[in-house]
């Protein structure tokens, strides 16, 4: 664009964007740095009239900056967030995990297991919030429980939160016998009643849950290991009422439901 292409355009712009113009210098083209110039005169604005533009243009590059600020702080936590998580999944070494590693990999698999909830039960998730005559009663309320427990318990284990161990260790614990009886069950169903089984249907089968179990018991074993304890400052009396205070719960729902 020319110099009158320029002296055209600014005609229709307020005075607080010809500001914009002469106050960054470096950002335009000296043919349309003048014409703002000019047509900034030819206005021959009052002191009162000047110094209302030049509030109004300070205030948008204020908000500006504000904005640039923000997004340069959101793409800094993604990229702390982003290092945290592959340090976290970076192959295991030859020396002994520390307590911050061990903690993270805690974390990402109550997310991992949050995730797997979620994508189990979505079809039966979806149809209690949209079936008018879907009840919630205590047992529905329990089965749903890990989707609300899981991912809390994580983001406050990530953030070395006290409530975020107490709450991995007590569900843990109590999804650690639930997963115990299930296999017992399984064991003796068909142990004793193969017959039965057999003329009806097929008992589960006990491998399914040992994998579960492992995690589980594996998990409580590494939130009671004293480096893990430390951080969060949970001592042996408390480690011990946590993991009672979830076997108990099991033997409460149990009864609950019978």
């Amino acid at each position: 664009m020319n110099k009158d292409s320029f002296a055209q355009l600014y005609k229709t712009w307020p005075t607080d964007q010809l500001l914009d113009i002469i106050n960054n210098p470096g950002d335009y083209q000296p043919v349309a740095l003048e014409a703002a110039r000019m047509e900034l005169d030819s206005r021959q604005l009052s002191g009162s009239e000047m110094e209302s533009a030049a509030a109004i243009q300070a205030g948008r590059q204020q908000e500006k900056a504000d904005r640039q600020q923000k997004v340069a702080s959101i793409k800094q936590n993604f990229q702390s967030a982003g290092t945290a998580i592959a340090e976290a999944l970076r192959p295991i070494e030859q020396t002994t995990p520390t307590a911050d590693r061990t903690i993270k990999y805690l974390a990402l698999l109550l997310g991992g297991l949050a995730l797997w909830e979620l994508y189990s039960d979505f079809r039966f998730l979806a149809a209690m919030f949209t079936d008018a005559s879907a009840e919630w009663d205590l047992s529905v309320s329990l089965h749903f429980l890990p989707l609300f427990v899981f991912p809390c318990a994580a983001l406050l284990l990530w953030f070395r939160k006290k409530g975020g161990w107490v709450l991995a260790t007590g569900f843990f614990s109590m999804s650690a016998i639930s997963v115990l009886m299930t296999l017992k069950l399984a064991i003796w169903s068909r142990v004793i009643h193969t017959q039965l089984y057999d003329s009806f249907f097929s008992p589960p089968s006990p491998q399914r849950f040992i994998v579960p179990l492992i995690i589980h018991i594996g998990a409580i074993w590494f939130l009671s290991k004293a480096n893990i304890r430390s951080v969060f400052h949970i001592s042996k009396p408390v480690m011990f009422l946590t993991i009672g205070v979830g076997v108990l719960l099991f033997v409460l729902v149990s009864l609950a439901s019978m």
